[in-house]
């Protein structure tokens, strides 16, 4: 937690305005932070690097398979390893 509030890592695009509201809002309490990567090798090379560490919730849409690729154990473990305890997935459907 680089300004003491835990990190809210967004991946993907929120495209309906009140849903982009409602998330934004939560930088009273977090700190809102997104991937530079654009390719899953990439990803995962930034969740290993220390990027996210500190991050405790990951926000994710359908769109965001192309940065990270699909939720597989090995991201999984990364994730895990910078400190997310939730993954959120605003969509319906499977990987």
């Amino acid at each position: 937690m680089s300004n003491g509030k835990p990190k809210v890592l967004l991946l993907g695009e929120i495209e309906h305005e009140a849903a982009r509201s409602a998330y934004n809002s939560l930088s009273t309490i977090a700190e809102l932070i997104t991937p530079k990567s654009t390719n899953p090798r990439d990803f995962l090379e930034e969740c290993r690097s220390g990027a996210f560490d500190g991050t405790k919730v990951v926000y994710r849409t359908f769109q965001s398979v192309s940065v990270t690729g699909r939720i597989e154990a090995k991201v999984v473990k990364a994730l895990a390893e910078a400190g997310v305890r939730f993954i959120a997935h605003n969509g319906a459907g499977y990987d």
